[in-house]
């Protein structure tokens, strides 16, 4: 896929439990009634939420990971099929080249990368979540450690530097995040 220039399209993406889904979930309230807007949910949650029986030692893993690419890659392609003139992702394809990257594997890492190269120029905006800000909850799906939550981070930081991706770190309050990304 070339970069769309017709349609502007932003990425909430980062670690675990670190506020991506409830900035999401604001800009869907706000703009629930605009047909303009497209929202993409977090393919990693529905994938989960099927597969809750994958140990969570796995959950980082080769297979997984690039199920909920291949997942993001579609729900992405259905929001370009739409027509729609904003596109606003909880997440991204990117994510699986983080997440793999997080658990050690670089060689699963750039393989994963390879795959979405040609759609990282979709994306007007990315937007890193910093978990300094918000404390971890676990929940029926976030079921690692903080440990690996910090490690996933340095993964997103490693990848984009490495990469020359560019993005937005978003720290601070939800209101000082959404005011950020407002004057993205």
């Amino acid at each position: 896929m070339k970069e769309v220039d017709n349609v502007r399209k932003v990425a909430l993406v980062g670690t675990s439990c670190v506020g991506k889904t409830t900035l999401f979930e604001n800009y869907q309230r706000k703009f629930v009634e605009d047909p303009s807007i497209v929202f993409v949910e977090k393919a990693a949650r529905q994938y989960f939420t099927r597969n809750a029986h994958i140990p969570t030692v796995e959950r980082f893993g080769l297979t997984p990971q690039g199920e909920i690419q291949d997942l993001a890659i579609k729900n992405e392609q259905l929001a370009h099929n739409s027509g729609a003139k904003v596109i606003i992702c909880d997440r991204s394809v990117l994510d699986a080249v983080a997440y793999v990257r997080g658990s050690g594997d670089i060689e699963g890492s750039e393989k994963f990368l390879g795959r979405v190269k040609h759609w990282i120029p979709t994306y007007n905006a990315i937007f890193l979540l910093n978990p300094a800000d918000v404390p971890y909850i676990r929940d029926n799906v976030r079921l690692e450690d903080p440990s690996v939550r910090r490690r996933n981070h340095e993964a997103f930081l490693e990848l984009f530097q490495q990469t020359n991706i560019n993005y937005v770190l978003l720290s601070g309050t939800i209101v000082q995040r959404t005011e950020k990304i407002d004057k993205v």
